[in-house]
């Protein structure tokens, strides 16, 4: 009889979310990048309507705002625009209206703060404005610190990044590899941003390094189940080899960068750090740690 095909994951190099940073020392990414699907899809629905409204020529809408914006003045084109031209034929159209009035004069002493005291120039520039955040977030949004995982002292940790303008103190936050403890159980739900119904992120529960009561879930893994073989679980489930018997070994299978899909790499400020002396306070840590 055969035996029943089993299927094989691909191999732990191909792993999205992880990498090694030292012998048996690897880091798993936060459970990140909803934000950043949810800003791509919406500056391509935004560059799509733009398109859109430039292929079919709709003038209307463009000289709208090259008149809220007072094109025709600002280029000097002084025959089309009637506003320049009232206040060369009458001198008190506007307070300002004077002989030999240049276009650029008009625009600013004039045209500019006028519709900056009605509201026009507010109204023209809110949608410009509202169309630029998405793009904003995807070159602004900082990505979450990894959660390390030393196979060697059998521990996963992270740093919560000071908050507030540092007002709040960043903090280390650790944990002993026991499945039991580590590990919580997580529900599943549909997210349409990912594609994705049934994987979701792993739930790790980690303890205040100068507070051991008080604890906290950090929530680590690749966003978006695609491939579907490289899901949050298989990720989580290939770095934890580091706890087995042989953790350089179990190290030495990822790459040494992170693998992440191209729209959650475009931001310019990139991953948070662990602060410098993060070796120094994990060992205290483990000082402190009962024996």
């Amino acid at each position: 009889m055969t035996e029943p095909r089993r299927f094989v994951g691909p191999d732990s190099a191909d792993i999205r979310g992880v990498r090694q940073i030292a012998p048996g020392v690897v880091e798993i990414v936060a459970y990140a990048g909803r934000g950043a699907g949810l800003a791509w899809l919406s500056a391509i629905a935004i560059l799509i309507a733009v398109g859109e409204s430039v292929i079919r020529g709709s003038g209307a809408i463009w000289d709208r705002y090259a008149g809220l914006l007072g094109e025709d003045t600002f280029w000097g084109q002084i025959g089309t625009d009637a506003g320049y031209r009232a206040c060369l034929r009458t001198l008190d159209f506007y307070p300002g209206c004077k002989p030999g009035l240049t276009p650029e004069e008009y625009y600013y002493d004039i045209f500019l703060p006028q519709i900056v005291r009605s509201g026009t120039l507010a109204e023209a520039l809110f949608p410009v404005v509202l169309a630029m955040l998405p793009f904003l977030y995807l070159l602004l949004w900082k990505r979450p610190p990894p959660v390390r995982m030393e196979g060697n002292h059998r521990i996963a940790y992270t740093w919560r990044p000071a908050r507030l303008f540092g007002l709040i103190r960043g903090r280390l936050f650790i944990a002993p590899y026991t499945t039991h403890k580590l590990v919580m159980p997580t529900k599943r739900k549909f997210d349409a941003v990912a594609g994705d119904a049934m994987s979701g992120p792993v739930a790790l529960q980690l303890e205040d390094a100068s507070d051991p009561q008080k604890t906290r879930i950090f929530r680590v893994g690749p966003y978006s189940a695609l491939p579907k073989e490289t899901t949050a679980q298989v990720a989580w489930t290939r770095a934890s080899r580091v706890f087995g018997v042989d953790a350089v070994e179990a190290s030495a299978a990822f790459r040494d960068r992170f693998r992440l899909p191209f729209w959650q790499r475009t931001s310019l400020r990139g991953m948070a750090r662990f602060p410098s002396d993060i070796d120094s306070r994990v060992q205290a840590w483990l000082d402190r740690r009962p024996a």
